[in-house]
């Protein structure tokens, strides 16, 4: 269709009202006495203001309330939700990853952040995030007198991946018997240097709260090639109890003295959750391997009663956390917890939580005790496949 010339349309509106002229009051006949109408002005209209009953006044300022209410609650979640991404993620950029020197590595790049395995490309995801979720053996948390070395030690070593970008969430065991570098401290916390000694060591390096928490998180990054763990929440013993019972109990399988499953489930209330994930045979050199599976699956259970109670209630994880708050030290805030809840939970679709594990084999020490030790290839996958991405083969 073609569209009016507008140049044209103006002219001619020009032309047609130069044509017009207003007539002159001479050409203008009077109008006949019995034609003029007298001019009638309107008279303003009063308006009464009807006083609001006390009921309307009362709602008026409950309604006023509520408003203010609602939008302080969206300001404080959207300043929550931006906080707890900021410390949630980021701060990469100064990470330096070392892979295992081992011949299937092909090519290191950009501080580790590309690694070439077999012939296949992997990039650092920065889209992941992690939790070491540590498990103290002590009723209390702290040290006795101030003593470095007396702040128990890290009995259950668990740590929590979030894939942001692929809504892929993971739980990897790490046996507390695993063999690594840790930093250890004098009585008096001088820095001694590190030493190739069993994980759960670290965390009795330190104050017992943060700084034993930290140690721990250090040697687990060093273990993982030095990727980046985000957060920590170290608790004590008496923590499993209280949040078992929070949740109304959690149903396991059900294992015999010796360790072997019955083939029955059982409930577990009260002290009896703290002894299904802590006991185990000291005169078994792999008795820890045999007690992290009854964790396994105590950790599995409880997880998903909690995600089917989260996804009525988006406030149970912040109960969780103000309920295990007294027996805890965690770097882990209402924030950080606040845009987990949000983003793992907003798109309603079942969370495929995932329990993989540090591979590799149990030796009995030169001072009897317990020794894992990781196997280095095996390792690195795992640590490719969690917190890298495959890019396409050019």
């Amino acid at each position: 269709m073609n569209q009016p010339d507008k140049q044209n349309f103006e002219d001619e509106l020009k032309a047609l009202l130069e044509g017009i002229s207003a007539p002159s009051s001479d050409e203008i006949p009077p109008a006949p006495e019995s034609e003029k109408v007298p001019l009638i002005f309107p008279q303003p209209v009063q308006h009464v203001k009807k006083k609001k009953s006390k009921l309307q006044k009362a709602l008026l300022i409950l309604s006023t309330v509520l408003l203010s209410f609602v939008i302080l609650l969206g300001c404080t979640f959207s300043v929550f939700y931006y906080s707890g991404s900021l410390q949630m993620f980021g701060g990469y950029d100064d990470v330096i990853i070392q892979p295992p020197t081992i011949a299937q590595v092909d090519d290191v790049d950009d501080d580790g952040k590309t690694i070439t395995y077999k012939g296949e490309r992997y990039t650092f995801n920065d889209d992941v995030t992690s939790i070491l979720c540590i498990g103290v053996d002590k009723e209390e948390l702290g040290t006795e007198s101030g003593v470095i070395g007396t702040a128990g030690q890290a009995d259950a070593i668990y740590l929590l991946t979030i894939d942001n970008q692929n809504k892929r969430y993971n739980v990897i065991s790490i046996s507390r018997d695993t063999i690594t570098d840790i930093e250890t401290y004098s009585a008096s916390g001088k820095f001694m240097g590190t030493e190739q000694t069993q994980l759960c060591l670290s965390y009795a390096y330190g104050d017992g709260f943060a700084l034993s928490a930290e140690n721990t998180v250090t040697a687990v990054s060093r273990l993982l090639y030095n990727v980046p763990i985000n957060t920590y929440f170290a608790m004590d013993m008496d923590a499993i109890s209280v949040l078992n019972d929070l949740v109304g109990g959690v149903t396991v399988p059900e294992y015999d003295e010796n360790g072997n499953p019955t083939g029955k489930n059982i409930t577990l209330h009260g002290d009896a959750a703290q002894t299904y994930v802590r006991r185990r045979n000291l005169a078994q050199i792999d008795s820890n391997n045999a007690r992290m599976q009854r964790q396994i699956n105590y950790l599995k259970a409880f997880s998903t009663k909690c995600i089917e109670a989260t996804k009525a209630d988006l406030n149970v994880p912040l109960d969780i956390f103000n309920a295990a708050a007294e027996y805890c030290s965690t770097s882990l805030t209402a924030s950080k917890i606040t845009y987990i809840t949000t983003n793992v939970f907003s798109n309603n679709k079942d969370i495929d939580l995932s329990f993989l594990s540090v591979p590799g084999e149990v030796v009995k020490g030169e001072d009897g005790f317990a020794e894992f030790y990781a196997d280095e290839t095996q390792l690195l996958e795992l640590v490719l496949d969690v917190f890298y991405i495959k890019q396409p083969s050019q």
